[in-house]
């Protein structure tokens, strides 16, 4: 798989969380894992021009597909949930 990254103390999980503290609003983070077995998926690693040096960020071309495999709301938090997706 591609991206192992953690979600404890990123700015994506920063930004979900703060959604907790306003009722209307939910927040979503997305675990995104391309196989191995995917060879040809148009994305590319920003991380070394990104203005968040320390975020591994990827851009996924326009028409990347993800398949939704669970959804689950995160540990102590009500309004905020993981997303794992596939491609």
């Amino acid at each position: 798989s591609f991206l192992s990254t953690s979600r404890k103390d990123t700015l994506p999980m920063a930004l979900a969380v703060s959604a907790d503290k306003d009722p209307p609003i939910h927040g979503i983070l997305f675990a995104i894992t391309i196989p191995s077995t995917v060879y040809n998926t148009p994305f590319a690693s920003i991380r070394d021009i990104s203005n968040f040096n320390s975020e591994d960020e990827v851009l996924f071309s326009m028409h990347s597909t993800f398949r939704v495999i669970s959804m689950a709301p995160i540990d102590d938090y009500h309004r905020v949930h993981e997303v794992r997706l596939t491609m």
